[in-house]
């Protein structure tokens, strides 16, 4: 008998954890898997029997025969019975794809802001979006798709500004599509297109999703959005994509001015046939920092019971309500040896100035791509990040803070300004660590950004 992978066939190397590439009910899903696992799936190509890989095994790590064929009869036996492998009778050779790296981590989420033109001046904005915002050229954009998708990164994701109103998006959105990587866009829905449903039709192919921004009900939204069309152009798009079976998930950033409407909003966007409501809270830059959006601890914890809340009463197998925190998690599966979010190995995000910075929620440079390429910058910086630890119990379990900036290295650089001495800031050594990078971030004095 020769086992061999089902489809797609490919392994990804990481340091910590590999992982193995799932097609179930027309969707891509992966795994982790251990070291011992990449060596025996690696070999499940339909060219090798069970003993063939079971000899080269007791020649790679020197153990008996006995212990090597027993582990690999009982681990193959299992991966069958859980669809990860089948048999075949005679041998049928095939290419398994073992992309990634054990020595360095290739990031799994690549976000792209591809402009900061914005039809809307929203009064939350956190990276001050407006119809003056730069974009990237549509040249330099391009090879920089081709750079991730050369990569393997699992997912890419683009954002602005508006990406919509982005010149050739179409173009972009085909491509990414094309090279069966996984899109997934963010949009306020302002742009009511049937040429742009068309290419947004793409993105069910890929598994991806389209996430929409409703922050309340219709005169909340468009308050808050500074546009009287706002909503209904938001609940359009929304309903358009859905009819064309795209994916759509719904981001809702409460503020005190809507959290009585989140319930009423949550029963509207299930009806409408959203799959995924994110909750969450706004963050304290940008435009919410000048008009004064806050998000306090006590705000913090009444979104939260009302999100839990409304799992309850709401959350079914085709509807799921969640936090802003599950945005990537739950498809990335982070190794549970991680000390931190994945933020600068795990995540990148690429402004229209073409500068790479660790997260998507802060502004701070660490290269730039008119001097570097992406495959160079990852090799050479992220292990810097993978060592760092994010906010938790064993630095800030004492600080009255660390409910905004638990888990989260972005929150916890904003909000280490309010307090006297923050603990995880000096004993996580983030400024040692990163070296150099520190300096661009002390420079740029966190102007909410």
């Amino acid at each position: 008998m020769y086992p061999i992978l089902i489809c797609p066939q490919k392994i990804k190397l990481q340091p910590d954890v590999s992982r193995l590439y799932i097609e179930k009910q027309n969707k891509i899903f992966s795994q982790p898997i251990n070291e011992s696992a990449v060596s025996i799936l690696s070999l499940c190509n339909g060219k090798n029997g069970v003993q063939d890989i079971i000899n080269q095994l007791i020649k790679k790590y020197h153990e008996k025969e006995e212990k090597v064929s027993n582990f690999v009869k009982d681990f193959l036996n299992k991966s069958a019975t859980f669809g990860t492998i089948t048999w075949l009778n005679s041998p049928s050779p095939a290419d398994i794809a073992i992309v990634g790296s054990s020595e360095f981590w290739t990031p799994d989420i690549i976000v792209i802001e591809v402009t900061h033109n914005c039809p809307l001046s929203c009064n939350h904005c956190f990276l001050n979006a407006g119809k003056k915002g730069i974009g990237m050229e549509l040249k330099e954009l391009q090879k920089i798709c081709k750079e991730i998708v050369a990569l393997d990164v699992d997912m890419i994701q683009l954002t602005g500004g508006e990406p919509l109103i982005y010149p050739g998006i179409e173009e972009i959105i085909s491509y990414i599509c094309e090279s069966n990587t996984k899109l997934f866009i963010t949009t306020s829905g302002m742009i009511i297109s049937s040429k742009i449903y068309e290419y947004l039709a793409l993105i069910k192919n890929t598994g991806g999703w389209v996430q929409v921004s409703l922050d309340g009900l219709e005169a909340t939204h468009n308050n808050l959005r500074g546009n009287p069309s706002s909503y209904s152009r938001a609940v359009k798009f929304i309903t358009n994509l859905i009819s064309k079976e795209v994916e759509v998930q719904v981001a809702t950033c409460v503020t005190t001015e809507s959290i009585n409407e989140v319930e009423d909003l949550c029963k509207k966007v299930k009806d409408w046939g959203v799959r995924v409501h994110r909750i969450g809270v706004v963050s304290e830059r940008g435009r919410a920092k000048e008009n004064e959006i806050h998000s306090s601890v006590e705000f913090r914890k009444k979104v939260k019971n009302i999100k839990n809340n409304l799992k309850e009463k709401y959350s079914s197998p085709n509807f799921t309500i969640s936090g802003f925190e599950n945005e990537i998690k739950p498809e990335m599966q982070r190794s549970i040896k991680s000390k931190n979010c994945g933020a600068g190995y795990r995540t990148l995000k690429i402004s229209p100035d073409y500068n790479i910075h660790p997260c998507p929620m802060i502004n701070l440079p660490l290269d730039n791509l008119k001097n570097t390429t992406l495959a160079d910058f990852i090799k050479k910086n992220n292990h810097s990040f993978a060592r760092l630890e994010s906010p938790s119990e064993k630095y800030c379990m004492n600080c009255s803070n660390f409910p905004l900036c638990k888990g989260c290295m972005t929150e916890a650089l904003l909000y280490r300004e309010r307090v006297e001495k923050c603990k995880w800031f000096e004993k996580s050594q983030i400024k040692e660590r990163l070296n150099g990078t520190f300096q661009a971030l002390e420079e740029i004095k966190l102007k909410g950004v």
